[in-house]
């Protein structure tokens, strides 16, 4: 039916042979996967990998040091690479004004005149650590104090766990919802006023709007198998390892102006070639010459 596939993850899947399928990856990799993962039989995962990847006719790209990282894990053509930058990164540069209509349809809650935290915690984080913080940013009354908002990209479950008692300053985003209102996360981002995670690839992107990350990180352990090192140097924001400190880090970004320090400046610099919302457009350049040498 389709004449061309996007995919985020690892396993495309054709049903023609003359359909043409693009992997635009999920985020800039920077922890071990595919043939450098940990605990797999390195004969059976490069075949496996090998296989995956000339499934693949294109592989858009971020940038040299993306194709660099990325063909450590996935070993492929130098020129399956387009270097467009990612389309999903374009909605960092659509207006606040869209954004908050997405958040008010997907919570309920009109955000237009908050500062707006989001913390996306990974699974290596426990339900339980994750309600530790919010109870804390609650009982620190860190939300009044500086007119904030609290979102929280979940998988469900929390919300079950977690009385809001009313509070419209905390928020769940899950998957469901998501997919219920046919709605990406990255649409909402422009938002964002200050990013909190411990470990998602959204921090590379979020590197385009200029705006605070704070990582929030207990143990480094935790980091499995990273590609590049030292670890710090790579992660584009303020390092904390307790609640205490991630309440002081948001305090001092949701009450005073943020300006990028050298290791954010370096960091964009490395990951995105194109620092604009024009991804989208380049791909569809890549698309128009692709096709139009085929024709002739």
């Amino acid at each position: 039916r389709y004449d061309i596939l996007f995919y985020d993850a690892l396993e495309p899947r054709r049903s023609r042979r003359d359909q043409l399928v693009i992997q635009a990856w999920h985020g800039f990799p920077i922890e071990a996967s595919g043939v450098l993962r940990k605990g797999s039989t390195f004969k059976e995962n490069v075949s496996h990998i090998s296989n995956v990847i000339e499934n693949v006719d294109f592989i858009l790209s971020y940038s040299k040091m993306f194709n660099l990282l990325f063909n450590a894990c996935f070993p492929s053509k130098s020129s399956k690479y387009a270097l467009t930058g990612m389309p999903r990164n374009d909605f960092l540069f659509r207006p606040k004004e869209e954004a908050l209509t997405k958040f008010k349809k997907l919570t309920g809650f009109d955000f237009k005149d908050k500062k707006i935290i989001l913390f996306c915690p990974s699974k290596k984080i426990s339900k339980e650590s994750v309600l530790d913080i919010v109870e804390n940013i609650l009982k620190a009354k860190l939300l009044e104090r500086t007119n904030s908002a609290l979102l929280i990209k979940s998988d469900g479950i929390l919300e079950d766990l977690f009385s809001s008692n009313g509070d419209n300053r905390i928020s769940f985003l899950n998957e469901k919802i998501l997919r219920e209102n046919m709605t990406d996360v990255y649409e909402c981002l422009a938002a964002v006023d200050v990013l909190v995670t411990d470990q998602s690839s959204m921090a590379y992107d979020w590197l385009l709007t200029d705006k605070p990350i704070v990582y929030y990180i207990p143990s480094y352990e935790k980091i499995e198998n990273p590609l590049v090192e030292p670890l710090e140097d790579w992660l584009p924001g303020e390092i904390v390892f307790d609640v205490k400190g991630l309440i002081v880090n948001l305090e001092r970004f949701l009450m005073e102006s943020f300006i990028p320090d050298d290791k954010y400046i370096w960091l964009k610099g490395m990951v995105h070639h194109f620092q604009d919302g024009n991804s989208c457009e380049r791909v569809i350049e890549f698309l128009h010459q692709y096709y139009e040498k085929g024709s002739e």
